[in-house]
């Protein structure tokens, strides 16, 4: 037996302008959309590299990243967890994929 589909019921609601309330102007700040660099914040200019390791208590393996800062000439070693810049992340995982295909193409031209 076939069950006949349901019509969800509709109201349209009446609103005056004048009762409109609209949340984001209402509670947000003005500069809310825009960035902003707290202390402790750091960005990140680019990734250079990366390593794998065992983590000795959990046993697992840790990724980290090794990172230049805008602003600090020093790179560091950053936790994979502790990235947060998709972007970069993204693109660094790109060079990745082209550096290896690139060494592909490099040894079959050698094996010819």
């Amino acid at each position: 037996m076939r069950q006949e589909s349901w019509s969800r019921p509709q109201v349209d609601l009446e609103v005056a302008e004048g009762d409109r309330f609209d949340f984001d102007e209402a509670l947000l700040p003005d500069d809310s959309w825009e960035p902003t660099a707290a202390d402790g914040d750091y960005e990140v200019a680019e990734i250079l590299r990366h390593r794998d390791r065992r983590s000795a208590r959990q046993g697992r393996i840790l990724r980290e990243f090794e990172v230049r800062w805008v602003g600090y000439s020093e790179p560091t070693w950053v936790a994979e967890e502790n990235m947060n810049c998709p972007a970069l992340l993204a693109d660094y995982q790109d060079r990745l994929k082209a550096q290896g295909r690139y060494a592909v193409m490099q040894a079959d031209d050698e094996s010819a």
